[in-house]
């Protein structure tokens, strides 16, 4: 997974190339920080590295740090009924909680994927560096692809997750 490594060291200096193992997640919440809301299913397959992209329907320029939210929408539950899904190894299902920080990810690539026939396009999301947290932190969600914190409730609530994520690469 990732390692953790002193403030010292340069998370900035990360790009697209390097491998995912050597991203390295900063003692220091990042003042810059997104959170991304989204389904259930997709939020815990982005954490687990089961899904690399995240469509959205806006472009971004972001590339860091991303808090994973899954949010309260039940549109996406019928992916659960999938008897290949790989979520169910993981014990998570429909049932799942929602409305939380699951995890921190990497965004560290933005393209616009558009079908065969040129009728659809969406933004792809690339994810990496992947971090599940030890401890959900409850957060009402947002519709802009990337939110920052509002006030110092969401930003407390931030730092919680971020410092959540620390606990869980200490623990590996």
């Amino acid at each position: 997974m990732i390692q953790n490594t002193t403030v010292e060291q340069k998370w900035e200096e990360c790009t697209e190339e390097d491998d995912e193992n050597i991203r390295i997640l900063p003692e220091q919440m990042p003042d810059d920080i997104r959170c991304m809301t989204t389904h259930l299913p997709y939020a815990w397959e982005i954490i687990l590295g089961i899904k690399e992209t995240e469509a959205r329907g806006k472009r971004t320029d972001y590339r860091g740090w991303v808090l994973i939210q899954a949010g309260l929408s039940q549109d996406s539950d019928n992916e659960f009924d999938d008897p290949e899904s790989e979520l169910k190894q993981y014990g998570i299902d429909r049932n799942s909680q929602r409305g939380v920080i699951i995890g921190v990810a990497y965004l560290y690539d933005c393209q616009l994927w558009t079908s065969q026939d040129g009728r659809f396009s969406v933004w792809e999301y690339y994810f990496d560096a992947r971090v599940e947290l030890p401890t959900p932190v409850p957060i009402k969600g947002k519709q802009p692809p990337l939110w920052k914190a509002n006030g110092a409730e969401e930003r407390a609530k931030f730092e919680l997750a971020w410092q959540q994520a620390l606990l869980a690469l200490e623990e590996e």
